[in-house]
């Protein structure tokens, strides 16, 4: 009997992202929460902040959420339905 996948296993299986959109998630994520934190005053810093977050988080892992709704795959395979 196998074990069932750990979710760092099954996201690396399903991962829905390319290595150049992932890339340019990360650079762009990184570059809007030092902007959102460092560069501008008032509520929004934080809006563009998380905006970034979700980014670089979603290039880290490789798998994006509304891709996956959409039926969109960057990565050359795509994952099982």
């Amino acid at each position: 009997m196998s074990a069932a996948p750990t979710p760092r296993a099954r996201l690396a299986r399903d991962g829905n992202l390319g290595r150049a959109d992932r890339f340019i998630r990360v650079v762009i994520g990184v570059a809007l929460v030092g902007t959102g934190l460092f560069a501008m005053r008032g509520a929004w810093r934080f809006v563009l902040a998380a905006v970034g977050a979700v980014l670089a988080f979603s290039g880290t892992v490789g798998f994006c959420h509304v891709y996956k709704v959409l039926g969109v795959c960057t990565r050359g395979t795509r994952p099982p339905s």
